[in-house]
């Protein structure tokens, strides 16, 4: 099952931030226009490109700026806009020079090419933000931990990690007792604990999956450091990087942590399921990937499909409609061992059938249960 990463909406939102500003902001023609940003702890700055409009669209998205000393990408660099970029630093680097480029076009072993990449993946590689696993893979459909989600937000805030010259180290918080010297994220916990924006506690849970409340919550962060464009958009930009984190957070292809009317983390068990016949042949979908059952057909004329992803199960039975002649319907059963359904069953099941006016029709929609501490 394909998925992408909702942190690349997240992301792409916040890359794309100054260019929201941008039209409060062009009216001042000084090309060394600046501005000061999360009180005093960001800068601002307006870099003139006047040949933007004669870029083509794939130019325009491996634009981007960089420190002209070291050659190290600034993350919360915009979009082009008109002929400017807007790049956000941390003000001690604002007196570094800064120069914009044209970034490697991004290339990933287990992507064919750059159509095939998710969206924004050009925008966020061109910024330093997404630089895959290290083993020249993207790996979009796998889920996203903890360790990678606030690896991406380190690089986007442009954090001080254990090295720099400008880090002061954790103070007296509480480190992590799951977190040790040689992880390939121990820059990423240190940087998040003395930041403040992962939380003091006994562990890091390095590999657990995010949920979209935990991205929710740290919105607030990104959103300070794009103070200019929130501000000229009325607030607007924290509701966008909202609706861009999703209205539900993937853990796997089947199961998603979203937020109920109250606010309330809730878990979201479901996929899409379809069954057609074509051509005397009978396939089934689920989710994005269709299989040719017909020869798989038993006797009575049932086929049983199914699939795990990340602990949770998902069976889908096709049979003939009874009730329907000529038709098929099927029952869709999910099960996740963290899911506890009143009385402790772990399973949910949904039914549909192909019949015009039938419960579903053709699709079986996500059913939403509370989750057990701890469970996401």
């Amino acid at each position: 099952m394909k998925r992408t990463r909702s942190i690349f909406s997240l992301a792409l939102a916040l890359s794309m931030a100054a260019a929201l500003c941008a039209p409060a902001l062009a009216a001042q023609e000084e090309e060394t226009w600046t501005r000061s940003e999360a009180g005093g702890k960001y800068v601002t700055v307006r870099l003139s490109y006047p040949d933007g409009p004669e870029l083509s669209y794939l130019q325009e998205q491996a634009l981007a700026a960089r420190y002209a000393d070291t050659g190290e990408p600034i993350a919360l660099t915009s979009v082009l806009y008109d002929t400017a970029l807007f790049v956000t630093v941390p003000a001690e680097n604002a007196g570094r020079p800064i120069e914009i480029y044209q970034a490697a076009p991004a290339r990933f072993d287990d992507c064919a090419n750059e159509y095939t990449l998710p969206l924004g993946t050009q925008v966020l590689h061109a910024r330093g933000i997404v630089r895959g696993t290290g083993k020249g893979n993207l790996s979009p459909s796998s889920a996203l931990t903890r360790a990678e989600a606030f690896t991406l937000i380190v690089r986007l805030l442009d954090l001080p990690v254990p090295g720099d010259e400008n880090w002061q180290g954790v103070g007296n918080k509480t480190w992590f007792s799951d977190v040790s010297p040689d992880a390939w994220y121990y820059d990423t916990a240190a940087a998040a604990l003395a930041a403040g924006i992962a939380a003091e506690g006994e562990t890091f849970d390095p590999n657990r999956p995010v949920t979209r409340a935990e991205f929710t919550a740290v919105a607030a962060s990104l959103c300070v450091c794009a103070g200019a464009a929130n501000a000229a958009t009325g607030g607007a930009l924290a509701d966008s990087i909202a609706y861009c984190i999703g209205e539900m957070l993937p853990v796997n292809a089947y199961k998603m942590v979203a937020e109920d009317e109250e606010g309330s983390a809730v878990v979201v068990l479901g996929t899409d399921v379809d069954v057609a016949e074509k051509d005397g042949r009978v396939l089934l979908t689920v989710g994005g990937e269709t299989v040719d059952i017909t020869d798989g057909l038993a006797a009575d004329g049932t086929y049983t499909y199914e699939d795990t992803d990340g602990g949770t199960t998902v069976r889908v039975t096709v049979y003939p409609d009874e009730d329907h002649p000529g038709e098929w319907a099927y029952t869709l059963t999910i099960d996740d061992p963290a899911i506890l359904e009143d009385g402790g069953e772990t399973t949910i099941t949904s039914y549909g059938s192909t019949a015009d006016g039938s419960v579903s029709g053709g699709d079986v929609t996500a059913s939403f249960w509370e989750p057990q501490e701890n469970a996401e």
